[in-house]
């Protein structure tokens, strides 16, 4: 009889009843979810095919990912049952730094010191550096400097910081392939002209360095927009994304060139708008016999000899390069100042309940 009534009840009804899952289950379920996914991003980004996983190797990760979310859970769920207590900020510090101890250990990486805190920072501060060979290069170190200075102004401010993130993270799904794709061009490019000198000029050399300026600029368009942006968000006067897109190389350029912007000075003259115009239509003008490349505007004319031209171009490049660190600092600045600010409540916390745990006489004048 019991059979069935349940078989009766509507399947929606049925499922409808059953309990939700654990947050245990549901973080397995979601990392597993997460990675094909991830790596299929990656693998578009890079324009590579995925690695192909055996069956032991998917299932020596999945042990790994259970293992994992074994030990953090708990860790999770203290926080989570402190979560709106103030008197309770140190105690979850605690328990935050036990739950980055464990990830990076799960990482490999070595915990060095009491708090694990400070073991992230050191390793996230390498990480987001440039190597030794670019500190040597002073273009490099110029606008590498600028940018981190420009994200440090953003991450100070918690509402900045929050629109900052959304407005990098809008433009990387629009166009974080189309820099990619600019990257995997260069190295073509490098791979092959491994060999070839620039200082004559030759009708291989300008048609290098054309195609090397031109999609140069366009990848460094993309970027000052963002730069432009976030300098707006910086200074309180926020655009939106679809304004901003508005934005072409040359208003780009007096942006950042004016007066009132010394902050985005670091980009100045790493392009022509002119030059680039001339190339993105109707290509260089080569004058073998004044040994000169004119690029011709529509209301100006840029005449370069080959070694300018090659000199620009190089100039080109270590731009774009330096400003691939921009997501990394963004995120570095952002951990610095979150955890600067934990540690802050932290401190007020217990000198609150040092202050309320003192006897009364110890107050007295």
């Amino acid at each position: 009889m019991d059979q069935s009534n349940s078989s009766q009840v509507p399947k929606s009804k049925r499922t409808a009843t059953r309990p939700p899952d654990s947050m245990e289950q549901a973080l397995r379920t979601g990392l597993r979810k997460a990675v094909p996914s991830l790596v299929t991003e990656m693998s578009d980004i890079f324009e590579k095919r995925p690695p192909r996983l055996t069956n032991r190797d998917k299932r020596a990760m999945e042990n790994s990912m259970d293992q994992y979310v074994r030990k953090t859970v708990p860790l999770i769920k203290d926080l989570e049952a402190l979560d709106g207590d103030p008197l309770k900020i140190p105690e979850a510090y605690e328990k935050a730094e036990i739950l980055i101890r464990m990830w990076m250990e799960s990482a490999k990486i070595k915990v060095t010191g009491k708090d694990s805190f400070d073991t992230y920072l050191r390793a996230f501060k390498k990480y987001v550096s440039l190597p030794l060979e670019a500190r040597r290069v002073t273009h490099f170190k110029r606008v590498y400097a600028g940018l981190r200075r420009l994200m440090d102004a953003l991450a100070i401010d918690p509402e900045k910081q929050k629109a900052a993130n959304e407005l990098i993270q809008e433009f990387g799904r629009h166009h974080r392939r189309q820099y990619m794709r600019y990257f995997h061009g260069f190295e073509t490019r490098q791979r092959s002209n491994r060999n070839v000198g620039f200082s004559r000029m030759t009708r291989r050399n300008i048609t290098v360095l054309t195609e090397e300026y031109r999609d140069g600029s366009a990848a460094l368009e993309k970027r000052m927009q963002l730069i432009v942006a976030l300098h707006h968000i910086a200074k309180g006067s926020p655009k939106p994304y679809a304004e901003l897109r508005k934005f072409g190389l040359r208003n780009l350029c007096d942006n950042i060139e004016s007066p009132k912007n010394p902050a985005l000075h670091f980009l100045m003259n790493t392009v022509n708008p002119v030059v680039r115009n001339a190339l993105a239509h109707d290509g260089a003008d080569p004058l073998f016999s004044k040994l000169r490349v004119e690029f011709v505007g529509r209301s100006e004319t840029v005449s370069w000899t080959i070694g300018q031209f090659f000199r620009n171009t190089t100039r080109l490049v270590p731009t774009n390069i330096s400003l691939t660190y921009l997501e990394r600092l963004f995120d570095y600045a952002r951990a610095e100042q979150s955890i600067a600010r934990f540690r802050y409540l932290v401190r007020l916390v217990r000198g609150a309940q040092t202050a309320a745990d003192a006897p009364a006489g110890d107050f007295d004048l």
